[in-house]
Parts: structure tokens; C-alpha cells; sequence
């Protein structure tokens, strides 16, 4: 199975999202646009798993101690990835927040894995990835940025997701494999 840790956004941020997207759609309709109930900051992408590593992270997820209390995010534009030459995915820029969302990173990367995993961390929302090299060339930057100047909004984060990640035809479908609150080491739960 393919697993990832995420921030999950409030439903009427995801909403807020879509909206401030659509002269973007309209104007790019043929990059892979992210559907809205798979809006969230990713912390930490783990991949595939057999089912006795995921189980086994999936506890060690459970017990991590990470004195984190709910808190607000806001971002603010549109970005690329990445930042020089064609762009490959297009995300909105977590602003305030950040700090509390690079630490969280932190606490998984450190206590799971007792070493640094992946390259430099960006927290950011993935709201499209272009497909293509007729996909790259389609994108024109300062339209990009003129467009998805006036997308803005928060959210609060009040949880950690453990999301099972499962490849369809129509694309990524999401499961809560573990979650944890922030403020709260009590309320876990598996769906």
C-alpha cells in the first residue's frame, strides 16, 4: 500500500480553494487538476509498503509525542514547481502557518525515521501537476501569476493524517489509515 502523512483542510477551505481556481481551470483545462476532496499539505510522502512495515509505522505514528495544538494556515497566490524552467505542478503557498507546519515535518521525519528523509520542505497546497511536455509549453507564467493573484484563504489544522493512498483509473483515492490530533494524544482513530 502507499502511504503519506498529511495536513487535511476544513471543507469550506477546500471549497474556498475551488472557486479561486476556476478562471485557472478554465484557463488550463487540460492540466491533471487535484479533485477537491484530495486538498491537503502533504508532511511526508512514505510510498509503497508491504503490510507489516505499514502497520508497524502506522503505530509508531500513533505514539509520537508532538506537543502541537491546533492551529491556522493562510496562503496566498499561486506557485510552481519547480521554481525555474517548465513548471511540472502548480500549488498555493502556505504562508502563515508555515513555521508550525515545517515542524510538524520535523517531529514525523525525526521520530519515525531518526533521520532526514526527502530533500528541502515547502509547505504548499498541490492544486495541479501538468502532464506533458505540450502541457509545460501551454503554461504561460505571468498569466499563471495573474490569474491565481487573488487566490487566497486559511484553514484550520487541528490533525496529522496517515493517508492510505490507493492508484485508480480516475485517479488517487485517499483513506484515513491513522490519524492524530493536535492537542490531544486521546482521540485516535482508523477507518
Amino acid at each position: 500500500m502507499r502511504l503519506f502523512f498529511a495536513l487535511p483542510l476544513a471543507d469550506n477551505a477546500r471549497e474556498e480553494i475551488m472557486r479561486g481556481l476556476a478562471p485557472l481551470r478554465r484557463q488550463y483545462p487540460t492540466l491533471k487538476w487535484i479533485p477537491s476532496q484530495n486538498l491537503h499539505i502533504t508532511l511526508m510522502f512514505v510510498g509503497e509498503c508491504g503490510d507489516d512495515e505499514a502497520y508497524s509505522l502506522r503505530e509508531r505514528f500513533l505514539r509520537i509525542d508532538h506537543a502541537a495544538h491546533p492551529f491556522s494556515i493562510t496562503w496566498k497566490g499561486i506557485g510552481t514547481f519547480p521554481s525555474g524552467g517548465p513548471p511540472r505542478v502548480l500549488h498555493l503557498p502556505v504562508q502563515e502557518g508555515s513555521d508550525e507546519v515545517r515542524r510538524l515535518h520535523g517531529v514525523i521525519n525525526h521520530t519515525l525515521w531518526k533521520e532526514k528523509r526527502g530533500g528541502r520542505f515547502f509547505p504548499h497546497i498541490t492544486v495541479a501537476r501538468v502532464k506533458g511536455k505540450s502541457g509545460e509549453r501551454q503554461i504561460k507564467r505571468e498569466m499563471l501569476c495573474k490569474l491565481g493573484a487573488s487566490i487566497q484563504g486559511g484553514s484550520v489544522v487541528d490533525r496529522i493524517i496517515l493517508y492510505r493512498s490507493q492508484l485508480r483509473q480516475n485517479g488517487a483515492c485517499y483513506s484515513n489509515f491513522g490519524s492524530l490530533s493536535l492537542g490531544r494524544q486521546d482521540d485516535l482513530e482508523e477507518k
